[in-house]
């Protein structure tokens, strides 16, 4: 406006230039996954950052603390396999690291990043140590018993449970899914003899080292039912009835003793019948 009143405008245009004036940041909550065992040089994955400043070149990724034999490619950050890498889920199954990056500036903060070990099939089985059976009276299908195994992989499935030795005379046989085994021959079995087998079980992928059982057999003779006799027919017993002795004998010829229910009781051997009405008299034999 001049001293006359006199007024024009004129439009000024301001360009201002971004500077790196923020710290990056690494992406928080990152979580990547690798199978156990993965060789060296193979990339996981690619750590992320951000930057509030415009075209930011990240570099000089690094991890810090533990690296569980891991590092960052400092311009991309690739997580790299070293060749010292702890990739075991059995030790490690899941590892959390810390990262940081630079702008060619600042340094972000340290930032976690979690990485899960995958289970792989990648141990072998192994049959429990020192297992032993014992039959008695071993008939053919007779089950002997179920051998146990272990395997430090996760959700082992066992399967073909093998017979290796020591089943030369074909006695033997095994359930190859579940390594239960049972007689195929009872006719070949020796008493007088301990049986030992030598097995095998595999995990579908693995097969174990071989480990012996141990088996024994044994006979039992049946018990044979036992009869007690009488010797007299007391069932002809009335009141009034004196001096009437009892006998009984078994079959086994162990000792009978008696009890009484009713009008009677026994004696020394001796009846006495105490009033008329129903009685009865039961004989057993002592021991087994």
């Amino acid at each position: 406006t001049d001293l006359a009143g006199n007024e024009t405008s004129i439009e000024l245009t301001f360009s201002v230039t971004d500077v790196n004036d923020n710290s990056p940041a690494v992406v928080a909550g990152q979580v990547f996954s690798v199978d156990e065992n993965t060789s060296f040089d193979n990339i996981i994955g690619t750590l992320l950052a951000t930057d509030a400043d415009a075209i930011t070149t990240f570099e000089d990724w690094e991890i810090v603390g533990s690296d569980f034999g891991l590092i960052l490619n400092q311009t991309s950050g690739e997580i790299e396999i070293e060749i010292s890498a702890e990739l075991d889920y059995e030790k490690n199954k899941t590892l959390t690291l810390q990262a940081t990056v630079s702008d060619g500036t600042f340094t972000s903060a340290s930032e976690t990043f979690t990485i899960n070990i995958n289970d792989l099939n990648d141990n072998k089985p192994v049959i429990t140590a020192s297992q032993s059976f014992s039959v008695v009276n071993a008939q053919d299908e007779s089950e002997v018993g179920t051998v146990q195994a272990t395997d430090v992989d996760s959700n082992t499935t066992f399967s073909q449970w093998a017979i290796v030795s020591g089943n030369e005379k074909g006695i033997f046989k095994i359930e190859a899914s579940s390594g239960k085994i049972s007689i195929a021959e009872s006719d070949s079995i020796d008493l007088s003899t301990t049986y030992q087998l030598t097995l095998t079980v595999g995990d579908g992928t693995n097969t174990s080292d071989q480990e012996a059982v141990t088996v024994t057999f044994s006979a039992e003779e049946a018990k044979q039912q036992q009869v007690i006799t009488f010797d007299d027919d007391l069932t002809s017993l009335k009141y009034g009835d004196t001096g009437v002795t009892l006998n009984a004998s078994a079959t086994s010829g162990l000792d009978v003793t008696y009890s009484t229910t009713g009008s009677i009781f026994v004696r020394n051997g001796t009846i006495t019948i105490l009033n008329a009405g129903d009685a009865s008299i039961t004989a057993r034999q002592s021991g087994d």
